[in-house]
């Protein structure tokens, strides 16, 4: 199964349309639909926020086979799961600025 594959299913067994994930993961609709399509893939951050936005283990829609990435994911995403929500909101949107300065390289 692919990750647009693994997306669209809990997304639907969420019960959840797509312009309702859409709002939850702050995208447009047709970027939600591209993932599902896997016409792109979401970042590594943006992956993590679907699956807590879906209550999926940590890994489920990647399958990664990089453990140790995973788990500093998994310490990254209990530890802001500890703050206070508006500073949850704060630290992922640093995590995704300093996402995008990475790629842009």
């Amino acid at each position: 199964m692919t990750v647009g594959q693994r997306l669209k299913t809990a997304r639907i067994a969420a019960n959840m349309s797509r312009n309702e994930a859409a709002k939850h993961l702050k995208c447009s609709i047709h970027t939600l639909k591209a993932w599902e399509l896997d016409r792109h893939r979401p970042k590594p951050i943006t992956i993590c926020r679907i699956e807590a936005l879906f209550d999926l283990e940590k890994g489920h829609l990647t399958a990664s086979r990089h453990e140790g990435y995973d788990q500093a994911m998994t310490n990254l995403g209990r530890a802001i799961s500890r703050l206070p929500v508006k500073k949850q909101h704060h630290a992922l949107q640093i995590i995704e600025h300093f996402s995008k300065l990475i790629s842009d390289r």
